[in-house]
């Protein structure tokens, strides 16, 4: 048996083949008829490890790139896809139309496979999908207020809904400040709706104004001429 050759015990340890040497007549790397990896691959070695070392063939450009460089497929014989991530990419940015009108058609027909895949996959991935939705919640503070009323709306089934970039024009009208007390509304301002749904308020656009958050807690869901006059309006 041939010796091992410098630094190449750690993949025996593991139980790999050696990587194979295959060099067709022009000099090129031969990446095999079946799954164009160009060395022996064995289905219990690491990924990482095999990250490293392996290369394979894109059937789309061409090109023989590091595995690391296409997306898994656990359907495929060596679990990569046959095209690399740039190639894909390129793929789908070309027929995005196509492709979501094709997969909107498959979810239309197929409810229940579709169910059943999104429920394995949230899952498999619950950590990063509650970590990507904390920092989506913290970055989209203005589309949140605007996705928690509609929502409330919705539960009381009075109808109506906010429209996008209600929080924005909404504070240029009202300069920064509070349509309660007048101070500026800072970075923690609440929508507020003028009449609340509690009393027979719309979800509606014209039904909204920007309150300071204790000015708000304060109103909570009084009238609004009730909640001004005790503050020593007179209306």
């Amino acid at each position: 048996m041939e010796p091992a050759r410098e630094g190449e015990s750690r993949w025996f340890q593991h139980g790999a083949a050696r990587p194979v040497d295959r060099t067709d007549a022009r000099g090129g790397v031969n990446a095999g008829p079946e799954t164009g990896v160009t060395t022996a691959r064995v289905p219990h070695q690491p990924y990482e490890m095999a990250t490293e070392r392996y290369m394979k063939k894109c059937k789309k450009c061409g090109e023989t790139k590091p595995i690391a460089e296409f997306s898994k497929d656990a359907k495929a014989r060596d679990g990569m896809q046959s095209s690399c991530k740039a190639c894909a990419a390129a793929y789908y940015v070309a027929n995005r139309e196509k492709l979501r009108s094709a997969n909107a058609k498959w979810q239309a027909e197929n409810p229940k496979k579709r169910g059943v895949s999104i429920a394995k996959y949230r899952a498999a991935n619950s950590v990063k999908l509650k970590s990507a939705a904390a920092k989506w919640w913290e970055a989209n503070a203005d589309k949140r207020r605007i996705y928690e009323h509609n929502r409330r709306a919705s539960k009381r089934e009075v109808g109506g809904k906010l429209s996008k970039g209600l929080s924005e024009r909404l504070f240029k009208l009202q300069r920064g400040k509070c349509a309660c007390c007048g101070l500026p509304l800072g970075d923690d301002y609440h929508l507020d709706h003028i009449m609340p749904l509690a009393l027979g308020g719309v979800n509606a656009d014209t039904n909204m104004q920007l309150l300071r958050q204790s000015c708000n807690n304060q109103k909570y869901a009084k009238h609004p001429v009730d909640f001004m006059q005790s503050r020593g309006f007179l209306l």
